[in-house]
C-alpha cells in the first residue's frame, strides 16, 4: 500500500536514515532532482540542498531524528541539471532509524507570486501618480484603498479615511461604468 501511495503521490517522498542518507525515494523525487539513475539509495540528500540552506537543513534533520517534528520550511535544491527549485519540506521521524521527508515543488507558485507582486507594485505606482482621486470601497461602501490625490481632494490622510464608510450622499462610479 505504501509503495502505491508513494508511486502515485504528486510530492516527493523520501526516507532518510539519521545521517541523511536516502533509504527510499519515489519517482517524483527523482524528477524533482532531475536524477534519472536507477537508485539514489545510500547517497546523502544534503548533496542537493543549495549551500545557503544546508545549515538549516542539517539542523532540521537532527531535530526530526530526535523526535521533534520541525515546522515545514522552504529551501532550494540544486538539481542534477544545474537548475534550482524552491521546495517546501516537511520532516517527520518515522521510526527509530528513519526520517520521512515530503518535498513539494513551489517553484512555479513562488514565481507567480513574485510576478503578481511586481504587477501590483506597477499598478499601485500608476494609480498613486494619477492626478484624479481614486477611492476603492467594498460592498458596504467602506473605504479600502485610495490614492494620494484622493487624500488631497478630501483633505484627510489615508489612515483617517481607511476603514471609514463613504458618506451616503456620495455618488460612486462602479468598475463596470455604472
Amino acid at each position: 500500500r505504501f509503495a502505491l501511495i508513494a508511486e502515485t503521490a504528486s510530492d516527493q517522498i523520501v526516507t532518510l536514515n539519521f545521517q541523511g542518507q536516502i533509504t527510499f525515494i519515489n519517482p517524483v523525487g527523482h524528477r524533482l532532482l532531475a536524477h534519472h539513475e536507477d537508485s539514489l539509495l545510500g547517497q546523502s540528500y544534503t548533496r542537493w540542498i543549495a549551500p545557503e540552506y544546508r545549515e538549516e537543513w542539517l539542523a532540521a534533520v537532527a531535530e526530526a531524528a530526535s523526535g521533534v517534528a520541525p515546522k515545514p520550511f522552504d529551501l532550494e535544491v540544486e538539481r542534477n541539471d544545474g537548475s534550482r527549485l524552491e521546495v517546501e519540506v516537511l520532516l517527520r521521524r518515522l521510526n527509530s532509524e528513519e526520517i520521512q521527508c515530503i518535498g513539494r515543488d513551489l517553484t512555479e507558485t513562488r514565481r507567480t507570486q513574485r510576478e503578481l507582486a511586481h504587477q501590483e507594485l506597477q499598478l499601485r505606482t500608476i494609480v498613486d501618480s494619477m492626478a484624479e482621486g481614486i477611492i476603492v470601497i467594498d460592498a458596504s461602501r467602506v473605504v479600502v484603498s485610495l490614492n494620494p490625490a484622493a487624500e488631497r481632494i478630501l483633505g484627510a490622510p489615508r489612515p483617517v479615511l481607511l476603514g471609514q464608510p463613504l458618506a451616503p450622499d456620495w455618488q460612486c462610479l462602479l468598475s463596470d461604468g455604472t
